[in-house]
């Protein structure tokens, strides 16, 4: 698995790379922004290595693994509205910051949590 995705570089001064880092952040924030939803908590321990938000480049393309939790009374029809609205934020932000990286947002909710509050 790469870590790194090359792009366009203009200037010709060199390699330009954003690392899955840069993709992991832009997630977080662009999810932040969105009411009734929260990034699921990172598993604390000395080996855990659980990421809520991670990205793998392959073949020239990043897919990012998101987990979530909604808040609470939310129906299936909600649910399904909310994570097509995340995915396409997280794509659309990604082309805006990025110069149209081919991403792929798969997103999957892991929980509910009762202090965020509903749509």
């Amino acid at each position: 698995m790469a870590e790194y995705f090359y792009i366009q570089n203009y200037a010709n001064r060199g390699k330009l790379a954003l690392s899955h880092a840069v993709f992991d952040d832009i997630v977080e924030m662009v999810i932040s922004q969105i009411d009734g939803v929260c990034v699921n908590k990172k598993k604390k321990g000395i080996f855990s290595s659980h990421k809520p938000v991670h990205c793998e480049i392959k073949n020239g393309k990043v897919t990012s693994f998101i987990e979530i939790k909604v808040a609470p009374n939310l129906d299936e029809e909600k649910k399904a509205a909310l994570i097509k609205k995340i995915q396409d934020e997280v794509s659309a932000q990604i082309s805006i910051m990025t110069e149209l990286v081919p991403f792929v947002p798969v997103v999957k909710i892991v929980g509910v949590n009762p202090n965020l509050k509903s749509l």
